[in-house]
């Protein structure tokens, strides 16, 4: 998607509710939420991205936030522009979010120690972390750098 978070409301939109009329069936509300579902999981997942090995926002936070604006073409099927003004705060609260989330893996309200967020940090499944790697893993990383650097 783009560098900037207004662009990509704006390509989500479009693209998602393009072919969405007052009169749109429901195949036509199908098709705009499996595209709402996709596009909008996408955006969160791009713009909550930090500078981690698996960085990233959860599955939840994604998936969650793009089943809300799926839901959206079916419960307002006659008001299609409604739609997609309600597409807007729904997209950034879940950036916003995400965002939150994924910075907060390597603060102190998680790890209690912020000098850990250099290298690898922990993600579990349910947040996206994963324990850190063990003392010979990391040893035995550093000696494979040093020995790639020495050719």
């Amino acid at each position: 998607m783009f560098r900037s978070l207004p662009a990509d409301l704006i390509v989500v939109i479009f693209l998602s509710t393009l072919h969405l009329r007052v009169k749109s069936g429901r195949m036509g509300r199908a098709i705009c939420s499996l595209l709402l579902l996709g596009l909008i999981a996408l955006v969160i997942d791009l713009k909550s991205l930090h500078m981690c090995d698996e960085g990233g926002a959860p599955w939840f936070v994604r998936y969650g936030f793009g089943a809300l604006g799926a839901v959206l073409p079916w419960v307002m099927p006659s008001h299609p522009w409604l739609t997609r003004v309600s597409l807007i705060p729904i997209i950034l609260v879940g950036v916003f979010v995400a965002r939150h989330l994924t910075a907060s893996y390597h603060g102190e309200e998680i790890t209690g120690n912020p000098l850990y967020s250099r290298g690898r940090f922990w993600h579990t499944p349910f947040t996206g972390q994963y324990l850190r790697e063990s003392k010979e893993t990391r040893a035995a990383r550093e000696a494979e750098i040093e020995r790639l650097k020495a050719l």
